[in-house]
């Protein structure tokens, strides 16, 4: 395990437990990004005691960061999703890692009284961390319920398969279950849910909520629990996969935080292969802790105190409306040469910003974005731009199944588990599904299946490019070398759902270098410290959500 940042004293701790005990006004919360223990690559399912025996050297890993952070005196601490067993599942091979998880009604236990339901090895072993170390303790396992003809939904091997979340209290209790709602990659083991899960429980030190990953991207549950049952704290174990530049997982999840107004514990796995690392402690003030790593395979605990209560919190930003300071000025007069470029899938209009200092204002659809700027150091070899896209963002994302069906090219309709008995493909068939949406490709017997899933989008970025051909600005690129006096970066925003990022070289944050006013300018505030790569806001429009092309019918 990477010491990642210095341990707290002991008798600090102490004695801010006591307080805490006493107040509750703050608490001690860790996350730890764990290089997650993989499976062997296989087609056939392993025998129950292998799969276990996989999962027990994952928590084995776990166990030595849930009992340093108790001893520094953290109350609560998020491991990532598929931290237990990793991935490289199909839903055949996934089987002998599931347990039935029950529902937290039951009042269960699983440390003290094992046997009460069917054998849960991992969840009693889970019980038992937070037990003996007085500890909340997040984890992300598979729950399997089974089910019958009577049920018109049921799979066919007659199961239900979630990716779930688990919580248990400093007793060992079973205290929340999640079924993950918003799957990626379609996660073919999984089944979705049939309805949203807003989870949420009562702690001394705040109202708490959770999801999973790809949910901190949609309306439900992530919105809900902020918005309509006002959580303090979300929970929130991942396996994200960093996308340059509005979508590395410190950048977004730190933006969310700050967008949501609530704290975010945020769990990611660490598989450099996979671009897979990045979590964090944010808060709605921005990053109270995090953590990137893309040169080691080293896990990471990481450790801060947090307002139980942000809300109520003085320092707790004020209320922002978007777009007024953007629809009250008239456009700049930088911004008429224009020209379109693509980030990731989606088409930006461009304008470059030409001169070390300046007013740009560049339109989209119904978006405008402003943008008002002072170089310190413009370097001849970097070009920067200011962006503004309004539509739906979401490029082509890939899954790689075995082909164990067939391409009903004459019906434009793909089958992964087609049922011999009809012409017809249950898997994917669904009335809001477009097959202009799917593309193929066979490559040595696995099929790369690659699906849009978009989400209505308002971006204003202030963005590097790659180099000094405007054709490169968007793509991905992680160091810079031009630090800025200053930027105040504004959109006329549909949304109040908007999240501010701001990303320096090395995929670094800007804890306390920029601030939102409360008429929408995302400004800094004595120039960056480092040099720039991006600073963007992102707007989300979920009330223009089209249906999910893999989610049935309801």
């Amino acid at each position: 395990m990477l010491p990642c940042q210095p341990p707290l004293l002991h008798a600090a701790v102490f004695a801010l437990a006591v307080l805490q005990a006493l107040a509750s006004d703050t608490f001690i919360a860790a996350v730890y990004e764990h290089a997650v223990i993989l499976p062997d690559a296989t087609y056939q399912p392993v025998s129950p005691d292998d799969a276990l025996a996989l999962m027990n050297k994952n928590m084995d890993v776990l166990e030595g960061p849930i009992r340093e952070a108790a001893q520094q005196g953290a109350h609560i601490i998020v491991t990532p999703e598929d931290g237990i067993y990793g991935w490289r599942f199909t839903r055949e091979t996934i089987y002998p890692y599931l347990e039935d998880i029950p529902d937290p009604a039951v009042n269960w236990i699983p440390c003290t009284d094992p046997t009460r339901f069917a054998p849960a090895p991992v969840q009693e072993r889970l019980s038992c961390l937070a037990r003996n170390n007085s500890i909340y303790v997040v984890a992300n396992i598979g729950d399997k319920k089974p089910c019958n003809s009577s049920d018109p939904g049921c799979p066919n091997d007659g199961r239900y398969q979630y990716n779930t979340n688990v919580v248990f209290d400093p007793e060992g209790k079973l205290v929340a279950r999640y079924h993950k709602y918003n799957l990626f990659r379609g996660e073919t083991q999984f089944n979705y849910p049939k309805e949203p899960e807003a989870v949420t429980f009562e702690t001394p030190f705040g109202k708490f909520g959770i999801f999973t990953c790809f949910d901190i991207l949609f309306h439900e549950p992530a919105v809900v629990l902020v918005s309509e049952l006002q959580v303090d704290t979300v929970l929130f174990p991942t396996a994200w996969m960093n996308v340059l530049p509005f979508l590395t997982a410190v950048e977004f999840h730190s933006a969310w935080a700050m967008g949501m107004g609530v704290n975010l514990l945020s769990a990611n796995t660490h598989n450099i292969i996979s671009a897979m690392t990045g979590s964090g402690l944010f808060t709605p003030e921005g990053p109270a802790a995090y953590h990137y790593d893309s040169g080691t395979e080293e896990g990471c605990l990481l450790l801060a105190e947090l307002s139980a209560r942000p809300r109520l919190s003085p320092t707790y930003p004020p209320a922002v409306n978007w777009s007024s300071y953007a629809t009250s000025i008239k456009k700049f007069p930088g911004g008429k040469d224009t020209f379109s470029g693509t980030v990731r899938r989606d088409v930006f209009t461009f304008s470059e910003l030409r001169q070390k200092a300046g007013n740009y204002t560049v339109c989209q659809g119904d978006l405008c974005c402003h943008l008002i700027y002072r170089m310190l150091n413009k370097s001849e070899d970097e070009v920067y731009v200011l962006g503004a896209f309004d539509g739906l963002h979401g490029s082509l994302i890939k899954y790689h199944w075995q082909v164990t069906g067939f391409v009903g090219a004459g019906v434009g309709c793909i089958c992964l588990h087609p049922q011999p008995s009809q012409n017809s493909c249950p898997f994917l068939h669904n009335e809001n599904f477009s097959c202009s949406q799917i593309q193929l490709l066979i490559v040595e017997s696995l099929l790369v299946f690659c699906l849009s899933v978009p989400f209505p989008s308002q971006i204003c970025t202030l963005l590097k490019c790659k180099s000094t051909d405007l054709n490169t600005c968007g793509k991905p690129v992680e160091t810079a070398q031009t630090k800025f006096e200053m930027f105040s970066l504004s959109g006329t925003f549909g949304t109040n759902y908007v999240f501010p990022e701001v990303l320096y070289s090395g995929v670094q944050l800007a804890p306390g270098e920029f601030e939102v006013l409360r008429d929408g300018r995302l400004k800094s505030k004595h120039g960056t410290s480092k040099p720039l790569v991006t600073a963007t806001l992102f707007g989300r429009l979920y009330e223009k959500d089209p249906p999910h092309p893999l989610r049935p019918s309801p």
